[in-house]
Protein backbone atom coordinates (compact mmCIF):
# COMPACT_ATOMS: atom_id res chain seq x y z
CA UNK A 1 0.00 0.00 0.00
CA UNK A 2 1.41 3.38 -0.92
CA UNK A 3 1.44 6.43 1.29
CA UNK A 4 -0.85 8.19 -1.23
CA UNK A 5 -3.40 5.41 -0.87
CA UNK A 6 -3.31 5.76 2.89
CA UNK A 7 -3.96 9.49 2.71
CA UNK A 8 -6.89 9.05 0.33
CA UNK A 9 -8.72 6.55 2.53
CA UNK A 10 -10.94 8.26 5.10
CA UNK A 11 -11.34 5.92 8.06
CA UNK A 12 -14.92 5.37 9.17
CA UNK A 13 -14.72 2.75 11.90
CA UNK A 14 -17.65 1.02 13.56
CA UNK A 15 -16.87 0.05 17.15
CA UNK A 16 -18.92 -2.83 18.58
CA UNK A 17 -18.93 -2.77 22.38
CA UNK A 18 -21.13 -4.77 24.72
CA UNK A 19 -21.12 -2.01 27.35
CA UNK A 20 -21.16 1.75 26.98
CA UNK A 21 -17.54 2.65 27.77
CA UNK A 22 -17.17 5.40 30.35
CA UNK A 23 -14.75 6.52 33.04
CA UNK A 24 -16.45 4.16 35.51
CA UNK A 25 -15.98 1.09 33.33
CA UNK A 26 -13.71 -1.76 34.36
CA UNK A 27 -10.11 -1.94 33.19
CA UNK A 28 -10.42 -3.37 29.69
CA UNK A 29 -12.96 -0.74 28.60
CA UNK A 30 -10.41 1.94 29.41
CA UNK A 31 -8.66 0.79 26.24
CA UNK A 32 -11.67 1.96 24.20
CA UNK A 33 -11.86 5.33 25.93
CA UNK A 34 -8.21 6.19 25.57
CA UNK A 35 -7.86 4.98 21.99
CA UNK A 36 -11.04 6.90 21.10
CA UNK A 37 -9.42 10.07 22.45
CA UNK A 38 -6.32 9.49 20.33
CA UNK A 39 -8.33 8.67 17.20
CA UNK A 40 -10.28 11.91 17.57
CA UNK A 41 -7.01 13.86 17.68
CA UNK A 42 -6.10 12.27 14.34
CA UNK A 43 -9.52 13.08 12.81
CA UNK A 44 -10.52 9.41 12.44
CA UNK A 45 -14.28 8.77 12.61
CA UNK A 46 -15.26 6.25 15.27
CA UNK A 47 -18.95 5.23 15.46
CA UNK A 48 -20.03 3.41 18.63
CA UNK A 49 -22.71 0.69 18.74
CA UNK A 50 -23.32 -0.84 22.17
CA UNK A 51 -25.87 -3.06 23.94
CA UNK A 52 -25.61 -2.67 27.73
CA UNK A 53 -26.66 0.78 28.89
CA UNK A 54 -25.47 2.75 31.92
CA UNK A 55 -26.69 5.75 33.89
CA UNK A 56 -23.69 8.00 33.28
CA UNK A 57 -22.91 8.33 29.58
CA UNK A 58 -20.13 10.89 29.69
CA UNK A 59 -17.95 9.96 26.72
CA UNK A 60 -20.12 10.77 23.67
CA UNK A 61 -17.76 13.59 22.66
CA UNK A 62 -15.10 11.09 21.65
CA UNK A 63 -17.33 9.27 19.15
CA UNK A 64 -18.55 10.53 15.78
CA UNK A 65 -21.92 8.88 16.48
CA UNK A 66 -23.39 6.70 19.24
CA UNK A 67 -26.06 4.03 18.71
CA UNK A 68 -27.70 1.89 21.39
CA UNK A 69 -29.24 -1.46 20.56
CA UNK A 70 -31.74 -2.16 23.34
CA UNK A 71 -31.69 -5.83 24.05
CA UNK A 72 -32.73 -7.80 27.12
CA UNK A 73 -32.21 -11.53 27.34
CA UNK A 74 -34.94 -13.68 28.83
CA UNK A 75 -34.09 -16.23 31.49
CA UNK A 76 -34.06 -19.03 28.89
CA UNK A 77 -31.86 -16.97 26.56
CA UNK A 78 -29.39 -16.38 29.39
CA UNK A 79 -29.13 -20.13 29.93
CA UNK A 80 -28.66 -20.72 26.19
CA UNK A 81 -26.03 -17.99 25.91
CA UNK A 82 -24.11 -19.47 28.85
CA UNK A 83 -23.92 -22.72 26.92
CA UNK A 84 -23.54 -21.62 23.30
CA UNK A 85 -22.64 -17.94 23.71
CA UNK A 86 -24.54 -17.00 20.53
CA UNK A 87 -28.28 -17.32 20.19
CA UNK A 88 -30.81 -16.87 17.36
CA UNK A 89 -32.50 -13.82 18.89
CA UNK A 90 -29.37 -11.78 18.13
CA UNK A 91 -30.39 -12.14 14.47
CA UNK A 92 -32.29 -8.85 14.45
CA UNK A 93 -29.21 -7.12 15.88
CA UNK A 94 -26.97 -8.32 13.08
CA UNK A 95 -29.57 -7.93 10.33
CA UNK A 96 -30.84 -4.46 11.20
CA UNK A 97 -28.50 -2.37 13.34
CA UNK A 98 -25.14 -3.32 11.88
CA UNK A 99 -26.35 -3.34 8.27
CA UNK A 100 -28.03 0.06 8.57
CA UNK A 101 -25.03 1.67 10.25
CA UNK A 102 -22.59 0.19 7.73
CA UNK A 103 -24.52 1.86 4.92
CA UNK A 104 -25.51 5.10 6.63
CA UNK A 105 -22.07 5.89 8.10
CA UNK A 106 -20.14 4.55 5.11
CA UNK A 107 -18.19 2.23 7.39
CA UNK A 108 -15.08 0.69 5.87
CA UNK A 109 -13.77 -1.22 8.91
CA UNK A 110 -15.32 -2.83 12.01
CA UNK A 111 -13.53 -2.96 15.36
CA UNK A 112 -15.18 -5.30 17.87
CA UNK A 113 -14.53 -5.13 21.59
CA UNK A 114 -16.96 -7.90 22.44
CA UNK A 115 -16.63 -11.63 21.81
CA UNK A 116 -20.40 -12.04 21.44
CA UNK A 117 -20.60 -9.20 18.90
CA UNK A 118 -17.62 -10.58 17.01
CA UNK A 119 -19.56 -13.85 16.78
CA UNK A 120 -22.66 -12.01 15.58
CA UNK A 121 -20.72 -10.06 12.98
CA UNK A 122 -18.70 -12.88 11.43
CA UNK A 123 -21.80 -15.09 11.23
CA UNK A 124 -23.27 -12.73 8.61
CA UNK A 125 -20.18 -12.01 6.46
CA UNK A 126 -20.84 -8.31 5.83
CA UNK A 127 -17.64 -7.96 3.83
CA UNK A 128 -15.96 -5.24 5.89
CA UNK A 129 -12.62 -6.01 7.56
CA UNK A 130 -13.02 -7.04 11.20
CA UNK A 131 -10.53 -6.34 14.00
CA UNK A 132 -11.41 -8.21 17.20
CA UNK A 133 -9.88 -6.97 20.45
CA UNK A 134 -9.88 -10.02 22.69
CA UNK A 135 -7.57 -8.28 25.23
CA UNK A 136 -6.88 -11.18 27.65
CA UNK A 137 -7.43 -14.82 26.80
CA UNK A 138 -10.40 -15.84 28.92
CA UNK A 139 -9.58 -19.46 28.09
CA UNK A 140 -6.19 -18.97 29.77
CA UNK A 141 -7.93 -17.22 32.66
CA UNK A 142 -10.11 -20.28 33.35
CA UNK A 143 -7.24 -22.70 32.73
CA UNK A 144 -5.33 -21.00 35.53
CA UNK A 145 -8.38 -20.91 37.75
CA UNK A 146 -8.68 -24.69 37.28
CA UNK A 147 -5.28 -25.01 38.95
CA UNK A 148 -6.81 -23.44 42.07
CA UNK A 149 -10.37 -24.72 41.84
CA UNK A 150 -11.30 -27.85 39.86
CA UNK A 151 -15.04 -27.27 39.65
CA UNK A 152 -17.05 -28.66 36.75
CA UNK A 153 -18.41 -25.24 35.74
CA UNK A 154 -14.84 -23.90 35.42
CA UNK A 155 -13.91 -26.80 33.15
CA UNK A 156 -16.95 -25.94 31.05
CA UNK A 157 -16.03 -22.24 30.85
CA UNK A 158 -12.47 -23.12 29.85
CA UNK A 159 -13.55 -25.26 26.90
CA UNK A 160 -16.28 -22.79 25.88
CA UNK A 161 -13.91 -19.85 25.70
CA UNK A 162 -11.12 -21.85 24.10
CA UNK A 163 -13.27 -22.74 21.10
CA UNK A 164 -14.95 -19.31 21.08
CA UNK A 165 -11.63 -17.48 20.89
CA UNK A 166 -10.33 -19.86 18.23
CA UNK A 167 -13.47 -19.27 16.13
CA UNK A 168 -13.19 -15.48 16.42
CA UNK A 169 -9.49 -15.49 15.51
CA UNK A 170 -10.12 -17.74 12.50
CA UNK A 171 -12.90 -15.48 11.23
CA UNK A 172 -11.43 -12.05 11.95
CA UNK A 173 -8.97 -10.21 9.74
CA UNK A 174 -6.93 -9.46 12.82
CA UNK A 175 -7.28 -10.30 16.53
CA UNK A 176 -5.51 -8.36 19.24
CA UNK A 177 -4.26 -9.50 22.64
CA UNK A 178 -2.44 -7.37 25.18
CA UNK A 179 0.35 -9.88 25.84
CA UNK A 180 2.28 -12.52 23.96
CA UNK A 181 1.40 -15.05 26.65
CA UNK A 182 -2.32 -14.59 25.94
CA UNK A 183 -1.76 -14.62 22.18
CA UNK A 184 0.22 -17.88 22.32
CA UNK A 185 -2.36 -19.72 24.40
CA UNK A 186 -4.77 -20.45 21.52
CA UNK A 187 -1.84 -21.59 19.34
CA UNK A 188 -2.91 -19.72 16.20
CA UNK A 189 0.00 -17.68 14.92
CA UNK A 190 -1.60 -16.00 11.91
CA UNK A 191 -3.82 -12.92 12.10
CA UNK A 192 -2.85 -12.14 15.71
CA UNK A 193 -1.20 -8.94 16.91
CA UNK A 194 0.02 -8.06 20.39
CA UNK A 195 -0.64 -4.50 21.53
CA UNK A 196 -0.24 -3.77 25.25
CA UNK A 197 -2.54 -1.89 27.57
CA UNK A 198 -1.69 1.75 28.04
CA UNK A 199 -1.54 4.19 30.90
CA UNK A 200 -2.36 7.90 31.09
CA UNK A 201 1.15 9.19 31.68
CA UNK A 202 -0.05 12.76 32.14
CA UNK A 203 -2.48 11.78 34.90
CA UNK A 204 -0.34 9.23 36.73
CA UNK A 205 2.50 11.44 37.88
CA UNK A 206 3.92 11.58 41.37
CA UNK A 207 3.33 14.80 43.27
CA UNK A 208 5.54 13.95 46.24
CA UNK A 209 9.06 15.33 46.49
CA UNK A 210 10.19 12.91 49.20
CA UNK A 211 9.57 9.20 49.45
CA UNK A 212 7.16 7.86 52.05
CA UNK A 213 8.91 6.78 55.26
CA UNK A 214 6.00 4.83 56.75
CA UNK A 215 5.73 1.07 56.07
CA UNK A 216 2.49 1.44 54.11
CA UNK A 217 2.01 -1.27 51.48
CA UNK A 218 -0.63 -1.03 48.79
CA UNK A 219 -2.64 -3.39 46.62
CA UNK A 220 -5.35 -1.83 44.46
CA UNK A 221 -7.91 -2.78 41.82
CA UNK A 222 -11.60 -3.66 41.52
CA UNK A 223 -12.27 -5.70 44.64
CA UNK A 224 -15.10 -7.73 43.15
CA UNK A 225 -12.83 -9.16 40.43
CA UNK A 226 -11.84 -12.77 41.13
CA UNK A 227 -8.05 -12.37 40.55
CA UNK A 228 -7.96 -9.31 42.83
CA UNK A 229 -10.00 -11.04 45.54
CA UNK A 230 -7.60 -13.99 45.44
CA UNK A 231 -4.56 -11.68 45.73
CA UNK A 232 -6.09 -9.62 48.55
CA UNK A 233 -6.71 -12.80 50.55
CA UNK A 234 -3.24 -14.12 49.75
CA UNK A 235 -1.57 -10.91 50.96
CA UNK A 236 -3.70 -10.79 54.11
CA UNK A 237 -3.29 -14.47 54.99
CA UNK A 238 0.17 -15.46 53.76
CA UNK A 239 2.29 -12.33 53.50
CA UNK A 240 1.11 -9.61 55.89
CA UNK A 241 1.36 -11.65 59.13
CA UNK A 242 5.03 -12.40 58.36
CA UNK A 243 5.58 -8.81 57.32
CA UNK A 244 4.08 -7.47 60.52
CA UNK A 245 6.34 -9.69 62.63
CA UNK A 246 9.33 -7.88 61.15
CA UNK A 247 7.69 -4.47 60.81
CA UNK A 248 5.13 -4.05 63.64
CA UNK A 249 4.06 -0.65 62.26
CA UNK A 250 3.33 -2.04 58.80
CA UNK A 251 -0.06 -1.40 57.23
CA UNK A 252 -1.64 -3.03 54.21
CA UNK A 253 -4.06 -0.91 52.17
CA UNK A 254 -6.53 -2.81 49.98
CA UNK A 255 -7.96 -0.07 47.78
CA UNK A 256 -10.63 -0.36 45.12
CA UNK A 257 -14.34 -0.24 44.43
CA UNK A 258 -16.94 -2.89 45.23
CA UNK A 259 -15.10 -4.91 47.87
CA UNK A 260 -16.88 -8.21 48.46
CA UNK A 261 -17.89 -9.34 51.93
CA UNK A 262 -14.80 -11.53 52.27
CA UNK A 263 -12.54 -8.61 51.30
CA UNK A 264 -14.29 -6.28 53.74
CA UNK A 265 -13.75 -8.86 56.49
CA UNK A 266 -10.00 -8.63 55.94
CA UNK A 267 -10.24 -5.01 57.10
CA UNK A 268 -11.17 -6.19 60.59
CA UNK A 269 -7.61 -7.40 61.10
CA UNK A 270 -4.98 -5.25 62.76
CA UNK A 271 -3.06 -3.17 60.24
CA UNK A 272 -5.25 -3.95 57.20
CA UNK A 273 -7.33 -1.13 55.76
CA UNK A 274 -10.05 -1.78 53.16
CA UNK A 275 -11.15 1.55 51.68
CA UNK A 276 -13.68 0.77 48.96
CA UNK A 277 -13.80 3.29 46.11
CA UNK A 278 -11.57 6.37 46.51
CA UNK A 279 -11.56 9.76 44.82
CA UNK A 280 -7.93 9.70 43.73
CA UNK A 281 -5.84 6.53 43.55
CA UNK A 282 -2.69 8.58 43.06
CA UNK A 283 -2.81 9.70 46.69
CA UNK A 284 -2.60 6.10 47.88
CA UNK A 285 0.15 5.23 45.41
CA UNK A 286 2.16 8.27 46.50
CA UNK A 287 1.72 7.47 50.21
CA UNK A 288 2.78 3.84 49.95
CA UNK A 289 6.32 2.56 50.30
CA UNK A 290 5.69 0.13 47.47
CA UNK A 291 2.88 -1.57 45.57
CA UNK A 292 2.38 -5.30 46.14
CA UNK A 293 0.91 -6.97 43.05
CA UNK A 294 1.35 -10.75 42.99
CA UNK A 295 -1.19 -12.32 40.63
CA UNK A 296 -2.26 -15.95 40.35
CA UNK A 297 -5.35 -16.01 38.09
CA UNK A 298 -5.92 -14.34 34.76
CA UNK A 299 -3.59 -12.94 32.13
CA UNK A 300 -2.82 -9.78 30.24
CA UNK A 301 -1.03 -6.70 31.50
CA UNK A 302 -1.92 -5.46 34.97
CA UNK A 303 -2.98 -1.82 34.80
CA UNK A 304 -2.07 -1.39 38.45
CA UNK A 305 1.57 -2.16 37.68
CA UNK A 306 1.69 0.32 34.79
CA UNK A 307 0.03 3.05 36.85
CA UNK A 308 2.34 2.55 39.83
CA UNK A 309 5.43 2.52 37.64
CA UNK A 310 4.31 5.65 35.78
CA UNK A 311 4.48 7.32 39.20
CA UNK A 312 7.92 5.73 39.75
CA UNK A 313 6.61 3.65 42.64
CA UNK A 314 8.42 0.36 43.19
CA UNK A 315 6.34 -2.74 42.47
CA UNK A 316 6.81 -6.15 44.06
CA UNK A 317 5.11 -8.86 42.01
CA UNK A 318 5.52 -12.48 40.95
CA UNK A 319 6.18 -14.27 37.66
CA UNK A 320 2.54 -14.32 36.53
CA UNK A 321 2.06 -10.65 37.43
CA UNK A 322 5.09 -9.62 35.36
CA UNK A 323 4.92 -12.08 32.45
CA UNK A 324 3.42 -9.60 29.97
CA UNK A 325 5.90 -6.79 30.62
CA UNK A 326 8.81 -5.97 28.32
CA UNK A 327 12.14 -7.31 29.55
CA UNK A 328 13.56 -3.88 30.35
CA UNK A 329 10.58 -3.33 32.62
CA UNK A 330 11.16 -6.58 34.51
CA UNK A 331 14.71 -5.51 35.39
CA UNK A 332 13.44 -2.39 37.16
CA UNK A 333 10.81 -3.98 39.42
CA UNK A 334 11.12 -6.79 41.98
CA UNK A 335 9.84 -10.26 41.08
CA UNK A 336 9.63 -12.99 43.72
CA UNK A 337 7.50 -16.13 43.84
CA UNK A 338 7.89 -17.79 47.25
CA UNK A 339 6.12 -16.37 50.30
CA UNK A 340 9.39 -16.02 52.21
CA UNK A 341 11.24 -14.25 49.39
CA UNK A 342 8.26 -11.99 48.75
CA UNK A 343 8.04 -10.96 52.41
CA UNK A 344 11.80 -10.46 52.76
CA UNK A 345 11.91 -8.17 49.73
CA UNK A 346 9.05 -6.07 51.09
CA UNK A 347 10.94 -5.60 54.36
CA UNK A 348 14.29 -5.07 52.66
CA UNK A 349 12.92 -2.34 50.41
CA UNK A 350 11.48 -0.45 53.38
CA UNK A 351 14.90 -0.42 55.08
CA UNK A 352 16.68 0.89 52.00
CA UNK A 353 18.23 4.28 52.71
CA UNK A 354 18.85 5.30 49.13
CA UNK A 355 15.83 5.22 46.86
CA UNK A 356 17.60 5.75 43.57
CA UNK A 357 15.59 7.27 40.74
CA UNK A 358 14.37 4.51 38.46
CA UNK A 359 13.75 4.57 34.72
CA UNK A 360 10.28 3.10 35.18
CA UNK A 361 8.54 6.23 33.96
CA UNK A 362 10.74 6.34 30.85
CA UNK A 363 9.85 2.73 29.99
CA UNK A 364 6.15 3.41 30.50
CA UNK A 365 6.34 6.47 28.28
CA UNK A 366 8.07 4.51 25.52
CA UNK A 367 6.08 1.27 25.52
CA UNK A 368 2.77 1.91 27.31
CA UNK A 369 1.56 5.45 26.64
CA UNK A 370 -1.91 5.64 25.07
CA UNK A 371 -0.45 7.51 22.12
CA UNK A 372 1.86 4.56 21.41
CA UNK A 373 -0.99 2.05 21.82
CA UNK A 374 -3.34 4.03 19.55
CA UNK A 375 -0.68 4.32 16.85
CA UNK A 376 -0.25 0.53 16.87
CA UNK A 377 -4.01 0.13 16.33
CA UNK A 378 -3.98 2.70 13.53
CA UNK A 379 -1.20 0.78 11.75
CA UNK A 380 -3.44 -2.30 11.72
CA UNK A 381 -6.47 -0.32 10.52
CA UNK A 382 -4.42 1.21 7.69
CA UNK A 383 -2.95 -2.13 6.62
CA UNK A 384 -6.40 -3.74 6.41
CA UNK A 385 -7.91 -0.87 4.44
CA UNK A 386 -5.00 -0.85 2.03
CA UNK A 387 -5.41 -4.56 1.33
CA UNK A 388 -8.64 -3.72 -0.42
Amino acid sequence: CTMIAKVMIKMNILLLSYEYPNTFSHGSYLIILNIAKELKKKNINLHLLYIKDCEQKNMDEYFTSVSHFKYEKTYIQKIISNIFFFFPSMQKFTDFDILNILKEKKINLVWSFSDILSMAYVSKHYGKPLVSSLVDSRAMFYKRELEKNKQVNIYFKYFKYYFLEKYIIDNSNCSIFVSQKDADFIKINHKIKVIPNGVDTEYFKSTKVQKTVEPNYLFFGNMDFAPNIYTAKYLANDIFPKLKEKLPAARLFLVGKNPTYEVKELGRRDGIIVTGIVDDMRVYIDNSIMVLAPMFIGGGIKNKILEACAMEKMVLTNTIGSEALVNGFKKEIIIRDSDIDFTNEAVKYFHKKDYKKTILNDIVQKHYSWEFVANEYIKIFEELLCVE
